[in-house]
């Protein structure tokens, strides 16, 4: 009974790099969505005003 034979090299790399370079691209669309979110959000200075959320309520209710 002849044992078979191992893998070639290249071919175990080809295989790797099928499973891993989909999920590296798929993370490096998240990280550039996140990031690019995060740079268009602006600081908002002004301070909570509670007169004018009671004032919208009462209009509403």
């Amino acid at each position: 009974m002849k044992t078979p034979s191992p893998p070639s090299p290249l071919s175990v790399l080809f295989t790797t790099l099928l499973f891993i370079l989909p999920a590296l691209a798929q993370f490096q669309f998240f990280d550039q969505m996140f990031n690019q979110q995060q740079q268009q959000q602006q600081p908002q200075n002004a301070g909570s005003d509670s007169a004018w959320y009671r004032q919208q309520y009462d209009a509403v209710g």
